[in-house]
């Protein structure tokens, strides 16, 4: 069976990412880094009316787009009806922000649903109704997440799924149980649901905060229900546009998807600066990759943004292995090593010339300073790695599907080592700068030949 590629976009902070599917569904949510924990199960709207309950996810027309930086908007339409979402996370806090903008003719009931899944499993989660603040509180091992709305809901479900709380199954009569209180028990993880009853061309405000402590996350909910929900989402787009208007562009015949695929990798960095190759549980790929950040930030840098660029370097200065090398694949923490299944000698060799665009780019001799060893330890593992014909060590290639000796990655190689010789005649090692570049000739030489005489050593 293939598995379905659905739309989504993506929209965050420094240490929060939220990911909205195309549908308008919230299927992701990572916090506190940007690969590891991924907080939520499910979490959807929906409207109960004229006797019949719907999940804003079902309904037949769904249209989404980015309507300024860092503000995505979804709209849905069913028969009459027609709902607004605009979704932002707060650049200065923790704060998902979606704001749902109703026009559906009459009285009707909206309901919000989550499963929360606070470090990525239902075991041990607890969650309660907060009446003070018309908030559900879910915590668990200093990750809290806490939901409400901009006034106290008319009803509300904490329960457990596969119960008979379970607050999924309650929604559906458009009325909510009132059970205030519940926590994981067997195998049953815990849910909830907050419910408004609303009139036509009505607005609600929802809110979605992650904190380290229960406290300053109600606080934190305080303080963005007395804010104006649009001088908000407007400080957001201020916040992006003046971020992408550092772009420097010449001849490029696509000014926005240049910018947006900024943005994107913006989004993917986290604070440390490592970046993530796609904020995705199913298939898998909420890691970073040393090659593919390494790419990600030459392009940043070469469009202005040399800060991401240096975060993501000196997070590998942080993650260098000690043999010099850089594994497969990492999460967010400096060094702290991903699953992986193979080894990519291209990885180290994409940081060494990640680390000379940059330099080329700023002459930031400090930075060159503070590299130097990383680059060093990187080119001697490179340089152990080459044959004395010039070829590399037999890897899997950049697909990672067949081991063998590849055209790439004889190329990065050469590329590296390239860069390397070049660094160490700027920090004044005259004796590396020689030594690396025989090297970097010697690859070269063979790679050309090889690739050019059709021979069977390189794939």
């Amino acid at each position: 069976m293939v598995e379905p590629i659905y739309e989504q976009g993506i929209i965050g902070n420094s240490s929060m990412l939220a990911v909205i599917g195309g549908r308008g569904e919230l299927r992701y949510l990572f916090y506190p880094t940007k690969s590891f924990p991924q907080n939520v199960h499910s979490s959807l709207p929906g409207v109960y009316r004229r006797g019949w309950f719907s999940w804003l996810t079902d309904w037949g027309n769904v249209r989404q787009r980015y309507v300024a930086p860092g503000v995505l908007e979804t709209i849905f339409k069913e028969g009459d009806a027609s709902v607004k979402v605009t979704d932002f996370v707060l650049h200065s806090s923790n704060v998902l922000v979606r704001r749902f903008e109703f026009s559906i003719p009459g009285d009707f009931n909206f309901i919000y649903y989550t499963s929360p899944q606070l470090w990525e499993t239902h075991t041990a989660d607890a969650a309660y109704f907060d009446e003070r603040n018309g908030a559900i509180v879910v915590y668990k091992r200093g990750v809290v997440m806490v939901v409400a709305g901009d006034r106290i809901p008319g009803g509300y479900q904490v329960g457990q799924l596969g119960a008979t709380s379970d607050a999924f199954a309650d929604a559906y009569d458009g009325e909510l149980g009132m059970n205030k209180l519940s926590i994981y028990e067997g195998f049953r993880g815990v849910n909830f649901a907050l419910m408004w009853r609303l009139r036509d061309e009505e607005a609600l405000n929802l809110y979605i905060i992650l904190d380290s402590n229960e406290e300053s996350a109600l606080r934190e909910l305080s303080k963005v229900k007395s804010m104006d929900c649009c001088i908000l989402s407007h400080g957001v787009a201020e916040h992006w546009g003046n971020w992408l208007s550092k772009v420097k562009l010449s001849n490029v015949l696509n000014v926005d998807m240049v910018r947006q695929s900024a943005y994107v990798i913006k989004m993917l960095q986290d604070q440390g600066g490592a970046i993530m190759a796609a904020p995705t549980i199913w298939p898998d790929y909420r890691y970073c990759w040393p090659r593919d950040a390494a790419y990600s930030v030459m392009a940043l840098d070469v469009l202005g943004y040399h800060e991401e660029a240096a975060r993501f370097i000196h997070w590998a200065i942080k993650s260098q292995g000690e043999n010099g090398a850089f594994f497969q694949r990492y999460y967010a923490e400096p060094g702290l090593k991903a699953p992986s299944w193979s080894f990519q000698i291209d990885e180290t060799a994409s940081v060494v010339l990640a680390t000379y665009v940059h330099f080329k780019l700023t002459l930031d001799r400090q930075f060159l300073k503070d590299a130097w060893t990383m680059v060093r330890r990187a080119a001697e593992y490179l340089v152990s790695n080459v044959t004395s014909e010039g070829f590399t060590t037999p890897t899997v290639g950049p697909w990672e599907e067949h081991l063998g000796v590849h055209t790439y990655t004889n190329a990065s190689v050469y590329a590296a080592l390239s860069s390397a010789s070049y660094l160490a005649g700027e920090i004044g090692d005259r004796g590396k700068a020689v030594e690396w570049g025989k090297y970097a000739s010697l690859v070269r030489a063979t790679t050309l030949n090889s690739a050019g005489m059709g021979s069977s050593s390189l794939r």
